[in-house]
């Protein structure tokens, strides 16, 4: 896989929606302990600056965390939301702040070890279909993730570009944005594979915040 592992050009894309989507059918790799998983991207968001409050670069601007978003192209950008990891990648710029969401993967090597990480969990859906559910499985921490050069010849994640099957895309808005105004909840810049069932919710709409993550 890593002689197929995107290059920082890819990244590079001024268009941040556009990365979003193109994200979408690529697999994501962890190497954490000598141990290999990998999941189908099937679901990403697109968080852009300058007037995007839900981007941490622009709602946190004057600290730590938002600064932390303004990044070279490639570079992983990891937080916690409520005791789960969030795996973002920065994109467009190292000025821009503008940044993809990874939602939720397909399962596709390494599943006996995501399902450990999991705490034993053996519904396969159940496995990856959240931000929070498959940067556990992949084992992918703000300590050991955040920062990482994902285009880095040593680097413990990163994500390769392998054709496995056509598929078509599906958009709606953004999950858990409300707090951002009405503007930010009404974009439609949330990406998803249709009909792929490890997507974490096809309505945005929920009950359960531990359903969703």
């Amino acid at each position: 896989m890593k002689n197929k592992k995107l290059d920082a050009a890819f990244y590079a894309n001024a268009d941040v929606l556009d990365v979003a989507k193109q994200l979408l059918g690529k697999v994501l790799v962890s190497e954490y302990e000598g141990n290999i998983c990998s999941g189908l991207i099937v679901e990403t968001e697109a968080y852009r600056t300058p007037d995007d409050m839900s981007n941490h670069a622009v709602r946190f601007a004057h600290t730590k965390r938002g600064r932390d978003m303004v990044s070279k192209p490639g570079t992983a950008y990891v937080y916690y939301c409520r005791r789960h990891p969030l795996f973002n990648v920065c994109v467009s710029d190292e000025n821009s702040g503008n940044c993809v969401l990874i939602r939720a993967i397909e399962p596709l090597s390494g599943i006996e070890l995501m399902q450990l990480r999991r705490e034993k969990i053996t519904n396969a859906r159940q496995l990856t279909n959240g931000p929070g559910k498959f940067t556990r499985a992949l084992g992918i921490t703000v300590e050991k993730t955040h920062h990482v050069d994902l285009c880095a010849e040593d680097a413990p994640i990163y994500i390769c570009d392998i054709a496995l099957h056509d598929f078509e895309i599906e958009t709606s808005r953004r999950i858990r944005v409300e707090g951002a105004g009405r503007i930010a909840d009404e974009r439609m810049w949330r990406f998803y594979t249709k009909g792929n069932k490890f997507v974490s919710e096809l309505n945005y709409k929920w009950k359960n915040w531990d359903n969703i993550m």
